[in-house]
């Protein structure tokens, strides 16, 4: 399941659907505001696709909340983020949603910026989450600039992987993954 896209960002759900595909998934559905549904149904028609409740902005209502929920049942990995937005009713959306998945998580693009400032939402969560962020969505997550990132990023990417009980994928040259052991 792709929780992801929103008016003008259907391109990021999109590129997560081919990914997941390229990775062997044998099922993927895109769940996503539907209004947007059209484009990424005509862009690769091997997609499932869920049309959610959507905000005056065309991003994911707090209202999609128990339709999420449901579409949950039997999903072996759920993905968040990619072209999302971070609009406020979407972000509630997403943190009450996070506490509520059974299966692995990843959380990319603008997952991560709603994250930002709610680090107790990944405490909540039943597994290690995989969070995929580059250089400026880490320094978002941590209040910290990018030269402060890319200064310290081995030490930075354990520490927040151990405090946080998640998987940090540091994205750029040389991407660093970082377990909740601190390895």
């Amino acid at each position: 399941l792709i929780l992801a896209g929103s008016r003008g960002k259907t391109g990021a759900a999109v590129l997560a659907g081919k990914a997941a595909y390229r990775a062997g998934a044998g099922l993927v559905t895109i769940a996503a505001p539907e209004s947007c549904l059209p484009v990424i149904a005509r862009s690769m028609p091997e997609l499932m696709t869920e049309p959610l409740p959507e905000t005056p902005e065309g991003t994911v209502a707090v209202g999609a909340l128990s339709r999420l929920t449901r579409l949950l049942a039997g999903k072996d990995v759920v993905v968040i983020g990619p072209g999302l937005s971070a609009q406020p009713e979407t972000a509630e959306l997403v943190r009450k949603l996070l506490p509520k998945i059974r299966a692995q998580v990843v959380i990319d693009a603008d997952g991560l910026n709603i994250l930002a400032g709610h680090p107790a939402v990944l405490k909540a969560m039943s597994r290690p989450p995989i969070l995929t962020p580059h250089p400026g969505e880490f320094g978002r997550l941590l209040g910290l600039t990018v030269p402060e990132i890319l200064n310290d990023r081995l030490a930075l990417a354990s520490r927040y992987a151990v405090e946080h009980e998640a998987i940090i994928v540091l994205k750029g040259y040389r991407t660093l993954v970082a377990g909740p052991d601190g390895r």
